[in-house]
């Protein structure tokens, strides 16, 4: 699930960049076929931060993280909407000036902040987990080494005894066949 979280999460990035290409492709060129990557962007990121939610559910930190990245998607999106907006009603000059205002490079930055921590968070549970699974697997190694190690010398104590109780009952028995021998 983190691997999958942590693609999800940059999947965002690359869905949301064209949006503020698309905004500013737009007021420059007045062109409304600019808009079309910004409609699709809503639909895209809805369903994007759906499947990161069902990934993380058992995580509540990371889906407090994700209600806030949502807020800050949607707000980012509402201002691309509201140059577009001020463009269509008080034209291009007005909107460039909001472009400018960085308004939208903040709410670009609060995103990528915000993906980034969270991406963060999750790399460090990877982390750990890694850690976890290599010391499992030296005292997993250990147990097999050292548990090789008592099977052998269980099997040669155990080899050694039966030979000496046969090297012992092979004496008994060849003493007692020269002693009931008659003698020459």
């Amino acid at each position: 699930p983190s691997y999958l979280f942590i693609k999800r999460l940059e999947s965002l990035v690359g869905v949301l960049t064209p949006s503020e290409s698309a905004t500013g492709g737009y007021v420059i060129v007045g062109d409304a076929r600019e808009l079309v990557p910004l409609q699709q962007v809503r639909v895209v990121t809805a369903r994007t931060v759906g499947e990161i939610r069902s990934v993380v559910s058992y995580d509540q930190p990371q889906l407090r993280r994700l209600a806030g990245l949502e807020g800050a998607i949607n707000q980012r999106l509402d201002l691309m909407d509201q140059v577009i907006a001020v463009y269509n009603t008080r034209g291009q000059r007005a909107a460039i000036g909001m472009l400018r205002s960085g308004s939208p490079e903040r709410a670009s930055a609060d995103v990528n902040r915000r993906i980034a921590a969270m991406i963060d968070v999750e790399r460090a549970l990877l982390s750990r987990r890694h850690s976890g699974e290599e010391a499992s697997a030296r005292i997993a190694t250990r147990v097999i080494i050292y548990g090789s190690l008592a099977a052998l010398a269980f099997v040669v104590f155990v080899g050694v005894y039966i030979y000496m109780a046969l090297k012992s009952r092979l004496a008994r028995t060849l003493l007692a066949e020269r002693s009931a021998r008659p003698a020459p």
